[in-house]
């Protein structure tokens, strides 16, 4: 069944499935099945299902295209698409998406934090953006949220997560607080031989 198909991919991220369902979404509208294509075919079905897609610019469907360019905005609306009373064949969407805390690509990020169990997200990373889309609950109410942090060198992609983290926190209503160092600034000088250099966290789909 499809629903199996989008939990595996969601769940463990799977880019290789990602594209493949795109595909399919690109011969349904008989198109050719490329990357190129499935990208378009996806951006027409999401049109026609009523989102305002603003200046995306999906190019494939496996999330590993540096040439993609998807709004937060855009994510969150996708996410409330999938949950809409008026699209039930959506919702299981919305259901397989990784628990925080618990399962797929956030069972071990979030463990023994605020976001164990309240939060759900679908992570994007590439080695300059780390994306999180999802929902989350606080008091009883259930809330959309969507993360995109981009620009920053390929080798501070450590920061990115920890920043991901500390938002999720905040929406939490926990404190937190933010580096004022500019993203887009060049890494630090490399240590001298000999040194140690400070440990830092790979991202990871």
């Amino acid at each position: 069944p499809l629903a199996q198909v989008e939990r595996q991919m969601l769940k463990i991220s799977d880019n290789t499935l990602a594209e493949n369902l795109g595909r399919l979404v690109a011969l349904h509208r008989n198109a050719k099945p490329t990357f190129a294509t499935s990208g378009t075919a996806v951006m027409e079905s999401l049109r026609e299902l009523g989102l305002d897609l603003g200046k995306t610019e999906l190019k494939g469907c496996s999330g590993l295209s540096y040439n993609t360019r998807i709004p937060a905005r855009v994510l969150a609306d996708v996410v409330r698409l999938s949950m809409s009373k008026d699209h039930p064949e959506l919702h299981s969407v919305a259901a397989n998406v990784p628990v925080a805390g618990a399962d797929g690509t956030l069972e071990h990020t979030y463990q023994g934090t605020l976001a164990a169990g309240v939060v759900r997200g679908k992570t994007g990373t590439l080695g300059i953006t780390n994306s999180l889309a999802g929902t989350f609950v606080r008091n009883n109410q259930e809330f959309i949220y969507a993360l995109v942090i981009s620009g920053y060198p390929d080798s501070q992609g450590g920061p990115s997560i920890q920043a991901k983290q500390m938002f999720i926190n905040g929406l939490l209503g926990a404190k937190t607080s933010f580096s004022n160092v500019d993203p887009k600034s060049q890494p630090p000088a490399a240590p001298p031989d000999g040194a140690a250099s400070p440990n830092q966290e790979a991202p990871a789909n």
